[in-house]
Parts: structure tokens; sequence; C-alpha cells
């Protein structure tokens, strides 16, 4: 990456020119762009990113102008060519970064990971379930192929327990706190133990109540689960890209 390229943090809704007093990537000075109301923070890229130290020092940047002002944060890794593009990118994208705004402004992301703690799950599926406790004491019991059927037909008795219980699971996680949020995603599972994997867009007023919701869900399945529950500035929900200089605005969905 040469040292004309601008790795950019976000778009700040603010009347701002010049630097921001803040290090980036690379350690080099953070400046902002702007444009009427509002202004691109950007600093030099480095000659080679340190990815570890890089990625976080992008997430301080961001977090630090999230927590002063409203903004739309960008996900590690966007770059421009110049001053020049940041500015034109601002121009011409004013209407729907001002509208993205105005979806972000006052609002958190919330993001909610569920992860199985394996052993217990399935210790509770066998003190509820007769089968599994049978076919359990059966398998120790027997050896060769009547063991390797025995353990067949258990194995797959707990992938659908389990699979039915995480069905449940979701289901009360989602009616609990779906309405408490503006937006919401439902993001890939991305490991065998994860039950669930989602971020909400939650207005700042309602954080509060969000958190002991997320309490409640964790006193009655927290002895089979593992959560993890992160506050962020709202990536999720910003799908602004520079570069290809384009800004999707996805909309929330109508209240009821």
């Amino acid at each position: 990456m040469t040292a004309k390229t601008l790795h950019v943090y976000c778009v700040v809704e603010w009347r701002v020119d010049g630097d921001l007093g803040l290090r980036g990537v690379g350690g080099s000075p953070v400046y902002a762009v702007s444009y009427r109301d509002l202004a691109a923070a950007v600093s030099p890229s480095p000659d080679k990113y340190d990815i570890v130290g890089d990625m976080k020092a992008h997430e301080i940047v961001v977090e630090r102008l999230f927590n002063k002002y409203p903004i739309v944060p960008l996900r590690f890794g966007q770059h421009a060519m110049s001053r020049e593009e940041v500015k034109g990118f601002l121009v011409e994208n004013y209407a729907p970064l001002k509208a993205l705004l105005s979806k972000l402004r006052g609002r958190v992301e919330l993001n909610l990971k569920l992860f199985w703690n394996m052993e217990r799950a399935v210790s509770r599926l066998a003190e509820e379930n007769l089968t599994i406790r049978v076919l359990a004491k059966q398998m120790g019991r027997l050896s060769g192929e009547k063991a390797y059927s025995v353990k067949l037909r258990l194995g797959q008795l707990v992938e659908r327990k389990l699979r039915e219980l995480r069905e449940g699971i979701v289901a009360e996680a989602y009616s609990l706190l779906k309405p408490l949020s503006v937006d919401f995603k439902e993001n890939q599972l991305i490991t065998n133990d994860m039950v669930w994997n989602a971020a909400f867009l939650v207005d700042a007023s309602a954080e509060a109540e969000f958190d002991r919701a997320v309490e409640k869900l964790h006193e009655k399945r927290g002895e089979i689960l593992t959560f993890k529950y992160l506050r962020s500035p709202p990536y999720t929900f910003s799908t602004v890209k520079v570069g290809g200089l384009k800004v999707n605005v996805r909309p929330a969905p109508p209240t009821v």
C-alpha cells in the first residue's frame, strides 16, 4: 500500500477539517476531509499493514469518534487514492450518507453470540430424554458392531435433539430481543459450537433495557450456553464502501 493511499475510518456528521488529534494505522495522524456538514476521517496508509495492530488502531479511532459524534463507521480495509477522491465521495453521496446518518444517529450496535457448553447441553438432554439414557447405558455394555450401531443411533438422536433445542433457544432470544431494536441482522454461524450470531441496532435510550433482556436470557440458558455480548459502533448496519464510491442504505423495517 503506497503512502499516497488514504485509509478511511468513518464519515462523521461534523463541520471540521484538518487534524483530529488521533493516531491511526501505522501511527499516522488522523485528519478530516470535509464537505458541508460531513467529514471523512482518514490517514495515510502504511507501506505494509500490521493486520492485528492496525486493525485495533482502526477500531480505536472509530470508537473514539463514535463516542463524540454521529458517524457512519467503515470496516477495516477501505481506501481512497487521494483527498480529492474522498471529497468527491462525500459530494456524490451526500444525500444517502445523510439518510444513513439519520438512521444510525443516537443508536448503537449490540452483538450477541451464543455458543454451546456442549458437555452440559448433552447432559441436560440426557436428563430430559429416557431414550438417550438407555442408549448410553447399552453402549457401555456392548462391543463390536452392536456397540457401533447403538453409538450411531445415540449420536443421531443427540444431534436431532440439539437441533430442536437450538431452534427453541433462537426463537426465544429473537422474541425477547427483537422488539427492543430498530433493526436486526442474523449473521452466519462461524463455528460448529455456535448457536446464534445476531446483531441489533438499538436506541441508546433502550440499551439498558436490552441489557436486562440479555441477562434474563442468560439466567435461563446460561448453564448450557456461553454468551458473548458486545457493544460497538453500528458496522453491521453501515454498508458504505470507499473505492467503488457507492453507498447502500439498508432501511430499517417499519415499526408496528
